[in-house]
């Protein structure tokens, strides 16, 4: 799972770095999707594929004119991937954990 993860992360930094808010939200939802493909719930994957559109359109408002969110999605997702490659599982679920609840407070914050 570490080389997409590290795949979308380099599509993430890219994007961030062209400032391109569409593309930056495309790669960090392919983060996460590949993370919820790994649990093998075929479930829970088709159920979060089906939210994609709504994820874009809510990612892109979140991020767009944003170089200081971009920057801190991207640092979440480096340390979630830097978590996976270690053999402390309660690490990688606290950040996991905390990386849903910034995600919330963000959400909540943009209405």
């Amino acid at each position: 799972m570490a080389a997409p993860l590290a795949g979308h992360l380099a599509g993430m930094r890219a994007a961030r770095d062209d400032g391109d808010a569409w593309a930056f939200t495309a790669a960090d939802r392919s983060f996460h999707a590949e993370v919820v493909r790994a649990a093998g719930n075929t479930l829970l994957s088709g159920l979060y594929d089906g939210l994609r559109d709504r994820q874009q359109r809510m990612g892109v408002s979140l991020v767009r004119g944003s170089r200081e969110r971009m920057d801190a999605t991207v640092q979440q997702h480096a340390e979630l991937l830097a978590a996976l490659g270690g053999d402390d599982r309660e690490h990688w679920l606290e950040l996991v954990r905390e990386h849903v609840r910034d995600a919330g407070r963000r959400l909540r914050s943009a209405r």
